[in-house]
């Protein structure tokens, strides 16, 4: 989704606007092709599979070793791990710190985040509610063990929080904005509970500018400046005596690394899935076709773009 500001130069990428080449794509996986005379280590040297953050819709991409993090393969899944699946991980173990009997629910249960957020928030005992859009993800949500799935093409979202978990939800992991935002705020999170804003994709720039109106009104009825506002100033508001999250992230850099470790290992273990949606794109020209694919909504997990190699 950040690919959509990146490129219009909005928000953090507002630099973008005054130059002519910028590297796209956040985060990828691949092989060391190269290294520098002082860079090797080691973890990381020639051939080395590596996940990391930058310049991922090229086909080669010059980083400094911190940006990178060696992984057992540059398959397909570990790009879905590096941002998407640390985020998750760093967010509900160390942010909110998820303890057993928790309720937690995560809106687009069945995204690139949020298919991670749920495993997560099982694997640390939580009560898991997730929403989505279809049947087919709500059968990936299942599997995957969430006690609730709310697929809203057949249910009402804020009906089944006011009958089955009216002020009952501890955390929120929350990546969708305007009206399952003010649901998830306004009915289903309990007071002194916590909303942690990892995006708000109903008001990326592909909606259209009535839609987006319409969703930021959401916010002032429950009290909330602009989504966009709380989620990229990073703002922390306790409002009615819950609190909004809008930086998810662990503050100590040796915590976000370590949840980063602690996230791989569980996936080499077989402990936490990574989900790419089968779809396939190939080539750098593809790129586009995929953020377009993935705006729309039908994804299920991260896509992904692969790029041929030789």
């Amino acid at each position: 989704g950040c690919e959509t500001f990146r490129c219009r130069g909005e928000h953090a990428f507002a630099r973008n606007k005054s130059l002519t080449n910028f590297p796209l794509g956040a985060e990828g996986v691949g092989t060391v092709v190269a290294v520098g005379g002082d860079a090797a280590s080691a973890e990381i040297s020639m051939h080395t599979p590596v996940m990391f953050v930058g310049g991922a819709f090229s086909e080669y991409v010059k980083l400094k070793t911190t940006a990178c993090t060696p992984v057992p393969s540059a398959s397909t899944e570990y790009a879905a791990l590096r941002i998407s699946g640390h985020v998750a991980y760093s967010a509900l173990t160390y942010n909110a710190n998820i303890r057993p009997g928790d309720a937690v629910l995560v809106t687009a249960g069945a995204g690139a985040t949020g298919s991670f957020a749920v495993q997560v928030a099982k694997r640390r005992g939580a009560h898991v509610v997730a929403t989505c859009r279809n049947t087919a993800k709500a059968d990936v949500l299942r599997r995957l063990g969430v006690d609730r799935v709310i697929d809203y093409s057949k249910e009402d979202v804020r009906e089944v929080f006011e009958r089955e978990y009216r002020g009952l939800v501890d955390v929120v992991y929350e990546g969708v904005g305007g009206r399952l935002l003010e649901a998830a705020w306004d009915v289903a999170l309990k007071d002194g509970g916590r909303l942690l804003s990892v995006g708000y994709i109903s008001q990326y720039p592909h909606n259209s500018e009535e839609v987006v109106e319409a969703e930021r009104r959401r916010n002032e009825a429950i009290d909330l400046p602009a989504s966009d506002n709380l989620f990229w100033k990073a703002m922390r508001m306790d409002v009615g005596g819950k609190t909004f999250v809008g930086n998810v992230w662990p503050d100590a850099a040796d915590v976000r690394q370590r949840a980063l470790e602690e996230a791989v290992a569980l996936v080499e273990r077989g402990d936490l899935e990574c989900i790419v949606d089968p779809r396939r794109f190939v080539g750098v020209e593809a790129a586009a076709e995929a953020v377009e694919f993935m705006l729309g909504g039908d994804a299920i997990g991260k896509v992904v773009v692969v790029l041929p190699t030789g």
